[in-house]
């Protein structure tokens, strides 16, 4: 096989151009949206000498640096004996190994904060190698509550992105970055920078070759959302009580009302026709004392203690308070029902969800993937600048077709003499195997509780000498512990002296 003197692409390897000893057409980059990790992999002849080792930074570009096609870290070398040469076919990750590496944790909670405050945060304390400002737009505003309990900032990512509807990618940055860039947009503001057509200008459209679709029939067309708990509006109800009891017990556990730190309590100081209702000063069971606070409050027990047994009344004790009610929520799809005449139930359950708006917005976004036939493409392109994530134009006369549609991956091929082919996926995302494996093994994290406490192990080492002396001197003679002679009936010690 006669390869290209002038190769199309540079790569470096830790900073170092190895071009000349890649097999180009070797070279595979498997370029995919939002849950998996980008890829590369080539074969490197005569490399034995080089100390290539994992974890050293591989970027794949043009000759001149201005367009990457990969960028990130080696993950795999297998070696292979060719004669006296070694050679290693090497496979990559992109730089969105970051956000799985060991060292990057998220333990946070986030209340009211916008998607994009959320990634800003956690990605600068997390992930301090890949820039998250520039192309990182707003999605959803104030999300109520989001809890990260020690996920990997990956897994947070895919967490936002179902929940608000976006997308997101890592991208290997521009030419001379020191940083990667995150992508996190609604899909259809990210277009691609050309459409694809069979009557191409080759200017804002270009051609495409091997159109085949791929149908994917219904799956869902009625979503239940099981959440976590929300917290009720605020209810005012009233306790009972014979003038006997300084201890009442609460029909629910009780939370603070909106606005306010802890529950409201009043005593009734008049009758149940004409209440007079007083506020009453309202401690935490097992932290304050009744010294200090006209009632508390136990929360788990359900049952609050006065200081004196409120008054014999029906309406004794007036109680302002929101309780917990657990989250589900039903979204149908009744076009879909109405073409197929059935429904096609499914579920998705997550505790994080703790707000119907949410909930709700979830369903309907499961909805558009799932209550209608989709139908996806598969075709080959010949011009750059594609990548996973992008919403592309597809128009093709013989079937009638001049829609859009988000682009999953872009396998990238180098043909030689300054040619390359791109094999793209597009349409709505479908779940393949290894995504399965990956959803459900990224289930597996645990759960946030309340009142948690970080400990951390620092391990110090620190050398210390340490020396110790003593000495000891005596007349020469021995010491006795018993009598000495047969008179005496005493114990004593005799000549001996400590020195």
């Amino acid at each position: 096989m006669t390869y290209p003197t002038t190769q199309p692409i540079m790569i470096k390897i830790n900073g170092v151009d190895r071009t000349s000893l890649i097999d180009v057409f070797s070279i595979v980059i498997e370029n995919v949206i939002t849950k998996q990790v980008d890829t590369a992999r080539f074969t490197l002849r005569g490399g034995g000498g080089l100390g290539l080792a994992d974890l050293q930074e591989v970027v794949i570009s043009n000759p001149a640096g201005t367009l990457r096609y990969f960028g990130g870290f080696i993950e795999s070398l297998r070696e292979v004996s060719r004669g006296p040469k070694l050679d290693y076919n090497i496979t990559c990750t992109d730089y969105a190994w970051l956000l799985d590496h060991p060292a990057a944790l998220v333990n946070a909670e986030y209340i009211n904060q916008d998607d994009s405050a959320i990634i800003d945060d956690f990605m600068d304390e997390a992930c301090p190698d890949i820039e998250d400002n520039t192309y990182v737009s707003t999605v959803r505003s104030s999300l109520e509550r989001q809890r990260y309990p020690r996920m990997k900032p990956r897994q947070v990512l895919e967490r936002l992105a179902e929940i608000s509807g976006a997308d997101w990618y890592v991208d290997y940055g521009p030419a001379g970055a020191q940083k990667a860039y995150l992508h996190y947009f609604k899909t259809e503001e990210n277009p691609a920078p050309f459409e694809l057509s069979d009557a191409p200008d080759l200017v804002t459209s270009f051609p495409y070759s091997d159109l085949l679709p791929d149908k994917r029939a219904v799956s869902a067309n009625l979503i239940e959302v099981v959440g976590g708990d929300y917290l009720s509006n605020d209810q005012t109800f009233y306790l009972t009580n014979d003038g006997d009891k300084d201890k009442l017990l609460l029909p629910i556990r009780c939370n603070a009302p909106t606005g306010q730190s802890g529950i409201q309590v009043w005593r009734n100081d008049g009758s149940d026709e004409v209440p007079s209702w007083t506020a009453l000063t309202v401690g935490t069971g097992y932290i304050h004392s009744l010294d200090n606070y006209g009632c508390l409050h136990y929360f788990e027990e359900k049952f609050i203690e006065f200081a004196s047994p409120p008054p014999n009344l029906t309406k004794s004790v007036k109680v302002g308070a929101r309780y917990r009610i657990p989250l589900r929520q039903r979204v149908r799809d009744y076009v879909s029902y109405a073409a197929y005449g059935r429904w096609m139930a499914d579920t998705i359950m997550d505790t994080n969800i703790t707000d119907q708006d949410t909930a709700k917005k979830r369903g309907r976004m499961e909805l558009a993937k799932r209550a209608a036939t989709q139908v996806s493409y598969t075709c080959s392109v010949y011009e750059p600048g594609l990548k996973a994530g992008q919403y592309i134009r597809l128009v093709n006369t013989a079937r009638s077709l001049d829609d859009y549609f988000l682009i999953q991956r872009v396998v990238t091929r180098f043909l030689g003499a300054g040619h390359a082919r791109f094999d793209l996926e597009l349409g709505l995302y479908n779940p393949d195997l290894i995504d399965t494996i990956v959803a459900l093994k990224r289930l597996e994290r645990p759960e946030w509780t309340e009142g948690e406490v970080l400990v951390e192990i620092l391990d110090i080492k620190e050398d210390m000498d340490i020396s110790d002396g003593a000495t000891a001197s005596g007349r020469g003679t021995a010491y006795y512990w018993a009598p000495h002679s047969p008179d005496s009936q005493e114990a004593k010690w005799d000549h001996f002296t400590w020195g």
